[in-house]
């Protein structure tokens, strides 16, 4: 249990890493910038995407966590948190979409926020949306590469004598 446990770990924090580095700093978006990030946000069906996601992540933790002693408790448990009734998955839900709506609302203007949502509506759009599991499916190997290298380095140099 602790290879997978640690590789969750990993990839959390790679995962906050990446978010706090990424975070903008600055005056809160006006009205209408809010709102055409909104209307992009529903032009991309975020909540859908989400839901995929949190399907992704259900299904790569299970499978971590398959060959592991404790496996199928650790699986049950992973299925109950997950469920998208459970208090976490709303949470969650609730706090991916804020943290997008800032994201955009701060990067954007309110014309280009129209602008893409615009192309999230086009067909080009919707087949882009539709590929992003696979996307993130594509690069779920590089990341596990990644994340193994790192553990090795991290185990390497503190159980290195000084």
């Amino acid at each position: 249990m602790f290879a997978g446990a640690t590789r969750f770990t990993l990839m959390a924090l790679f995962a906050l890493f990446i978010a706090g580095s990424a975070h903008a700093q600055g005056t809160p978006p006006d009205a209408d910038r809010q709102a055409a990030a909104k209307d992009l946000m529903a032009a991309m069906n975020v909540e859908e995407q989400f839901h995929k996601t949190l399907t992704s992540v259900q299904s790569l933790l299970s499978q971590q966590m398959k060959t592991q002693p404790g496996g199928e408790k650790a699986i049950a448990l992973i299925t109950k948190i997950f469920d998208p009734a459970s208090q976490d998955v709303k949470n969650y839900l609730t706090d991916a979409e804020a943290a997008l709506l800032t994201f955009y609302a701060e990067r954007f203007t309110t014309e280009e926020l129209k602008e893409i949502a615009a192309f999230q509506r086009s067909a080009a759009g919707k087949k882009l949306q539709a590929s992003i599991p696979d996307m993130v499916g594509a690069l779920g190997p590089p990341l596990g590469k990644f994340q193994e290298s790192v553990k090795k380095q991290l185990v390497e140099e503190l159980s290195a004598k000084p």
